[in-house]
């Protein structure tokens, strides 16, 4: 059941979405304090092995040396260019592909070429930034924050359901990038709400949106939640049913939908776990990382491998497809909020969204006007 029986008012007005003054706002109050998902340990699973991303104008690069995960910013200290732009890999060391500088797992200088170039050398001031790490079960995440709060205090009572489900009987799957032409509000508000369904996702999501005496909405100030009750759809039901039998699994038939705010969110069917985490570029522009996770289970046999090849590839392409029909409406949203005279509403199967917007505006210190 929803919380609220009546429209709710709509807190961000069409500015909040397009001005260059929130923005900073957003960035400097909500984002740079905060924790950022990166990566999945079976990206860095291998020895030397990195990835790279770009956290509101920084480049970092997060690597596996002598089987500890390390995060830096991905810029040479001799004349500041990106040490790797490929998006992961694997290497023996960090070496510039400018000019070779080679540095160690701590972030320090290695090799140099030509060393004696540059006597009296500074090692000390020439190593890389370094930037807070921390995991949650294979969840790899860095803080641009020189002192953050602990992860496990940044997401709160739900850090041990995550840790779980993407961990143990759980494995990597895949992970995904992709940019968006508009501001990072709108994907999160989008995947926040299910009243787009009938019209975004006719043949995904069979055209029909989660019935509301099968959902239970959670509303707290740093988070909101979705529980569903997934026997409203029979075929979806039955086949994950029989998945989680033949991989040794236990049936909840729910599925959960978990947003930490500001632009962090979790999603938890049977047979598989998907974080998103929603980054801010510009006012108007924003990327997603997608991290999937697909239970593998206990039994070893061909059956349950074959079928837990099947769950990898059917949960890799639902997800995409549902995600590629969402970001197709997001340009002409921003469109829309870059003109609007309208001061927006909010329906009570959007309730979520509600509270959303009240922790933007409580973090970056304004009020509803």
């Amino acid at each position: 059941m929803f919380v609220h029986k009546n429209q709710l008012e709509h807190l961000l007005k069409p500015e909040h979405y397009t001005s260059e003054r929130f923005f900073q706002k957003e960035l400097d109050h909500i984002f740079l304090p905060g924790w950022h998902l990166v990566a999945g340990m079976g990206e860095l699973s291998k020895p030397g092995s990195f990835v790279t991303a770009e956290l509101f104008g920084t480049p970092i690069i997060v690597s596996n040396f002598d089987g500890k995960l390390s995060a830096f910013m991905n810029v040479c200290s001799h004349r500041h260019c990106l040490i790797n732009s490929d998006r992961k890999g694997q290497l023996k060391q960090f070496k510039c592909q400018y000019h070779g500088w080679e540095y160690k797992a701590d972030g320090s200088t290695g090799k140099i070429p030509e060393a004696n170039c540059f006597r009296p050398f500074d090692r000390e001031n020439a190593k890389l930034k370094r930037f807070p790490l921390a995991t949650c079960g294979e969840l790899v995440f860095i803080s641009l924050a020189e002192d953050p709060p602990s992860l496990r205090d940044y997401l709160g009572d739900c850090f041990d359901e995550i840790a779980g489900r993407f961990s143990g009987p759980s494995q990597f799957n895949m992970s995904w990038d992709y940019e968006y032409g508009t501001n990072w509000k709108v994907p999160v508000e989008n995947t926040l709400e299910a009243y787009h369904i009938p019209q975004l996702h006719p043949t995904s999501f069979l055209g029909v949106y989660p019935g509301e005496d099968y959902s239970t909405h959670t509303l707290e100030e740093s988070h909101t939640r979705l529980e569903y009750n997934i026997r409203e759809y029979w075929l979806v039901y039955r086949l994950l049913r029989r998945g989680v039998l033949l991989l040794g699994g236990k049936l909840t038939n729910t599925y959960i939908h978990h947003h930490i705010h500001p632009n962090f969110v979790v999603i938890f069917v049977d047979l598989h776990a998907y974080a998103f985490s929603y980054v801010p570029v510009t006012s108007g522009t924003s990327k997603v990382r997608l991290i999937t996770y697909s239970f593998r289970g206990k039994k070893r046999n061909p059956i349950s491998w074959i079928t837990w090849l099947i769950s990898k590839y059917f949960g890799k392409r639902s997800v995409l497809q549902i995600a590629l029909e969402d970001a197709a409406i997001f340009s002409d949203q921003q469109r829309g909020l870059e003109s609007s005279p309208h001061p927006g509403c909010i329906g009570t199967l959007e309730e979520r969204l509600y509270f959303f917007q009240k922790f933007v505006l409580d973090q970056c210190g304004e009020s509803p006007e």
